[in-house]
Parts: C-alpha cells; sequence; structure tokens
C-alpha cells in the first residue's frame, strides 16, 4: 500500500483546497459518503456520496465503511473502495485516530494545517452556510482539536496557511511523497 496523504486541520483550514491542488497533480482525493444534505453548491459523487440516514446505517451494518464518524449530527465515512482509491485523506484527529487504531502509523503522512480564525472566519462567511451550522462547526473544532498538540505533534509536517501562497511549496513537497 501507498502511503496515504492526510490532511488534518480545522473547519475551513484549506484542506478541500490543497486536496484540490493535488488532483492536478495526480493524487486521487477521497470521496466520502455523508448523511448530511448536500449544500447548494456540492455535486452528487463530487464533494461526496450523499445517502439517507437509513441508506447510511444500512451500510454501517454492511461493514462496507473503513471507518465512520458522526460529526455536527451527520455520519460521514469512507468505504473499504474509496479508501483504497485514494491518495488524499481529509481528517479530524478523531478521524486520524480511529485510522491509526487499525493501521500502522508508517502508512500515513500526516500534514496538520493551521489556519488563522480571521482566515478560517473569512472563508466560511463565504461558503454562505446556515448560521447554527458554523456555529456547531466551530464548537465540534474546539472539542476535536482540544488535545490534538498534546498527543506528542503526531503529524509529519505542520504547515501554517496564513495566506494561499503556501501551496506551491506544498505541493512540490507532497509530489515527492515517496523521498519522505
Amino acid at each position: 500500500m501507498d502511503k496515504k496523504i492526510v490532511l488534518v486541520g480545522k473547519s475551513c483550514s484549506g484542506k478541500s483546497t490543497i486536496a484540490m491542488e493535488l488532483e492536478k497533480f495526480g493524487f486521487k482525493g477521497q470521496l466520502s459518503t455523508t448523511s448530511r444534505p448536500m449544500r447548494d453548491y456540492e455535486k452528487q459523487n463530487v464533494d461526496y456520496r450523499f445517502v439517507s440516514k437509513e441508506q447510511f446505517e444500512d451500510n454501517i451494518k454492511l461493514g462496507s465503511f473503513v471507518e465512520v464518524d458522526n460529526f455536527n449530527g451527520w455520519y460521514y465515512g469512507l468505504t473499504h473502495e474509496d479508501f483504497n482509491a485514494a491518495d488524499v485523506l481529509l481528517l479530524t484527529p478523531r478521524g486520524l485516530q480511529k485510522y491509526l487504531d487499525i493501521m500502522p502509523r508508517e502508512n500515513f503522512i500526516i500534514i496538520y494545517i493551521e489556519t488563522s480564525i480571521q482566515l478560517r472566519v473569512s472563508r466560511i462567511n463565504g461558503r454562505g452556510d446556515k448560521h447554527d451550522d458554523s456555529n456547531r462547526r466551530w464548537v465540534s473544532d474546539e472539542i476535536d482539536f482540544e488535545n490534538w498538540e498534546q498527543w506528542g505533534m503526531p503529524w509529519d509536517m505542520k504547515i501554517s496557511l496564513q495566506t494561499e501562497n503556501i501551496l506551491p511549496n506544498l505541493i512540490k513537497v507532497l509530489t515527492n511523497k515517496n523521498k519522505i
């Protein structure tokens, strides 16, 4: 198994943007399944595989997922097939821990994306999400990342995305991932 690149960061930290940039260089991003409603700007089987809560629970019973998480009251999961096809995973610390519980650490290149709260607020406001949804995400992030740095720095690389100009250097490093 090739190493999976894992992008870990709070909501609106830039994980999806980095994953999209990596796709331009041949890296395949994950396609997660979720029970949450589709946002106006999202597309089925592009942003997520959107299914009903009942469908998701049926797939859990069938053992279709490598891991499942519940975030803000919605299910999220990655099927075995989608996991095997992906080069890049976007995870919370809790999601990452689920993978590390079942797979060796050396299977992953973990990149922690730290972004200023000002930039994250600007991005979340630009998405046009409902205020309640945004607040739930902020609260969940605070819980998920509360002890993240006390894990003993479980990442291979930490980047600070205070501006968007870090991407070219990050892409350069990641396109040489086999040398890491």
